[in-house]
């Protein structure tokens, strides 16, 4: 059964056991962090799980959607579901796109993403 399971007191992930894409099978996590400021921070969002999605608003404002790997549905149906919510995307994500655009905030590694800085550290640099 996926959950939402608490990692630390502002840390949560998501195991989505069903995960499939270009007909391949695999597991994803994704990871909820509550900020300073009570806002969340989405990474990899998985598929939306409507008994899910209650526990996760419980936790309050999701203000950034976060999606390192081209994960175009998911990012999609999370930024329908949270549209005042900031995206950022992996640089092949909007390679991905098939039909129109996401109205992404950033593209990670492109650009330094200060918003989250004060809670969570991003280094993609090698």
């Amino acid at each position: 059964m996926v959950s939402l399971e608490p990692l630390g007191k502002d840390l949560f992930v998501v195991n989505d056991p069903v995960a499939r894409a270009m007909g391949a099978q695999f597991t994803t996590r994704m990871t909820v962090a509550r900020l300073r400021d009570g806002s969340r921070w989405i990474a990899s969002a998985v598929q939306v799980l409507f008994t899910l999605l209650p526990k996760i608003i419980a936790l309050g404002r999701v203000c950034y959607v976060v999606s390192p790997r081209p994960a175009t549905l998911a990012a999609e149906c999370w930024r329908a579901l949270f549209p005042d919510a900031e995206l950022f995307s992996s640089p092949i994500t909007p390679i991905t796109l098939k039909q129109g655009e996401l109205p992404l905030a950033g593209i990670l590694e492109e650009m330094e993403v200060d918003l989250w800085a004060p809670d969570l550290e991003q280094d993609g640099r090698a």
